[in-house]
């Protein structure tokens, strides 16, 4: 039986656009695809929302079809077709999003996470990304927290670019 252990990663970035900019970016739960930057490690070839899921208002789940033929094929095989993601809580107010990972995915499971964007001025703000999960105890838990700060840089970075274009 595997043994698993709790984990957490994080990243956190002051950039420049407003933070309502930034909140109304990471809710649009139908439109990662459209900020995610060219060099982000994982391509979707779709992204759906499931039926009865209203874009922007929780709860909202989506499958984000992987595009797995810009994946080296040792890593694309491993993968499942999608990831489906449900956005939990989504308070502007707050500055809150709050989501969970579906199911068992790379690996990992009760993968929670948690957007929170904090306003600096009316042009910045600072956006802070961490989850927590369960991570097998013999399974590389560096090279899975490397890649989802790298998931999570390419979230906060290409909602900055999306949002200055």
């Amino acid at each position: 039986m595997t043994k698993f252990a709790h984990r957490s990663s994080t990243y956190s970035a002051e950039i420049g656009i407003s933070a309502d900019d930034f909140f109304d970016a990471a809710a649009d739960w139908q439109g990662i695809a459209g900020i995610l930057p060219a060099e982000h490690p994982y391509k979707f070839s779709k992204v759906e929302l499931v039926s009865g899921s209203v874009n922007g208002q929780a709860p909202c789940t989506r499958r984000m079809f992987l595009d797995k033929s810009s994946l080296p094929e040792d890593v694309a095989g491993g993968l499942p077709d999608y990831f489906q993601e449900t956005m939990l809580v989504a308070d502007k107010e707050a500055g809150t999003i709050v989501y969970r990972v579906e199911g068992e995915t790379l690996g990992m499971r009760n993968y929670y996470g948690i957007k929170e964007i904090e306003p600096i001025d009316d042009k910045r703000c600072r956006v802070t990304i961490w989850a927590r999960y369960d991570f097998p105890l013999d399974a590389d838990a560096d090279g899975m927290n490397d890649g989802l700060v790298t998931v999570y840089k390419g979230v906060i970075h290409g909602a900055e670019q999306a949002r200055r274009s």
